[in-house]
């Protein structure tokens, strides 16, 4: 058994990358020995990082054995919109115990990639209270106070999550059916 451990601050892309990286050094460090691939074990945010690990091959899924993704947020969580806009973590948050107030908080995970990209994406999971949808790549869908100390950075990051959704983030759909076979989802 060999554990990845990954930034859960940085972006799925970066993560995803490093794990591109993990699986090569281990193969190196297991040559010689009978491998028929890797099994790979996620859970929730380690859905994403194995995604982008899966765009990040490219087509080439030889390495990959079986696949379990247990609880992953495909298409984001609204409950990292509340951490971003009211940096509410809960009394028993490991966010509240790090940081306190709830305001800290929300400035804090604000900069994290990585919060960004877990917001919700899937049809209606974000509208105004008249049904229109939101599109939280847009800094004009955003209230100004999480951003206008920040603009230029949230920009940057809107953009890069902007470029997570339709450039990295694997639609497990589209892979090959040899690959699909050998990977189950526990939701």
């Amino acid at each position: 058994v060999y554990l990845f451990g990954y930034d859960w601050r940085l972006s799925g892309v970066v993560n995803g990358k490093r794990l591109a990286a993990f699986v090569e050094y281990l193969k190196n460090k297991l040559r010689g020995n009978t491998l028929e691939g890797f099994r790979f074990v996620t859970h929730s945010m380690g859905c994403y990082v194995m995604c982008c690990y899966l765009t990040e091959l490219s087509g080439n899924y030889t390495d990959i054995s079986k696949a379990v993704f247990c609880a992953p947020p495909f298409r984001g969580s609204p409950y990292a919109v509340v951490h971003l806009v009211k940096g509410d973590g809960g009394p028993k948050s490991f966010l509240s115990k790090k940081f306190g107030r709830s305001e800290d908080i929300r400035k804090v995970v604000r900069t994290y990639p990585a919060l960004l990209e877990l917001a919700p994406w899937y049809p209606g999971s974000m509208a105004y209270e008249d049904g229109t949808p939101m599109d939280l790549t847009d800094i004009d869908d955003w209230q100004s106070n999480i951003w206008d100390d920040i603009e230029n950075l949230f920009r940057a990051r809107l953009t890069a999550l902007a470029d997570f959704r339709n450039n990295h983030m694997c639609d497990l759909s589209k892979l090959p059916e040899d690959l699909r076979s050998r990977m189950i989802i526990i939701a």
